[in-house]
């Protein structure tokens, strides 16, 4: 878990990316009493372990840190086809065809899926 991996303070800075969800540095600093170089530097942590991520804000020089979402926190059911996973979600580092069968039969069973469903609300 991410949390084990921080420091109480890196954890705040955390902890506040997370639930502001949208925050420049600048503001971040004025919500923690922590040195730029300790705030960068958690940043900079974040970033590895793919929790945040920062972008350019539109006509400013700022970048903006974005909170996100670990992928075990997110919710992969509707994109599952059956018990099939989309083929682009791959676990055996092969590149993502999508004229291929893997993706066809993922196609043909989320197809199908709806159409049950659809059938059994009526």
């Amino acid at each position: 878990m991410v949390t084990e991996l921080l420091t109480d303070a890196q954890l705040e800075i955390y902890e506040i990316i997370k639930d502001e969800k949208r925050i420049t540095q600048n503001k971040l600093a004025e919500k923690v009493d922590y040195s730029r170089s300790t705030i960068s530097n958690t940043i900079k942590k974040l970033e590895t372990l793919d929790r945040i991520e920062k972008r350019d804000i539109e006509g400013k020089k700022t970048k903006q840190i974005i909170y996100t979402k670990p992928a075990k926190d997110l919710d992969f059911s509707l994109l599952m086809a059956g018990k099939m996973l989309p083929p682009f979600m791959q676990t055996d580092n092969t590149d993502f065809d999508a004229k291929g069968d893997r993706f066809t039969n993922w196609l043909l069973y989320l197809k199908q899926d709806y159409e049950i469903e659809n059938y059994n609300d009526k």
